[in-house]
């Protein structure tokens, strides 16, 4: 895997791109640290899994007792802003 700093990139966009069309995986950086991945379509990545999203929050079931914590949170949602 090749590394190439954005500004240097942003100069030879099109022969990146070519080298990337050509299968190779480019890591762009910034100060010499990564950035992103260029990969070549239909390479194989992250996978979340057909469900993702599907999920549902649910209660912890329990109540914040009364007190300075839970008036401070009160006054706090209360505000306008």
């Amino acid at each position: 895997m090749r590394t190439v700093p954005v500004q240097v990139l942003k100069q030879h966009l099109a022969s990146w791109i070519d080298r990337v069309a050509a299968g190779e995986r480019v890591t762009i950086t910034r100060r010499n640290r990564p950035l992103a991945e260029l990969t070549p379509v239909g390479t194989p990545g992250w996978h979340v899994g057909s469900r993702f999203g599907q999920g549902a929050l649910e209660p912890l079931g329990f109540t914040v007792p009364e007190g300075a914590v839970a008036r401070a949170l009160a006054e706090d949602r209360s505000d306008d802003r």
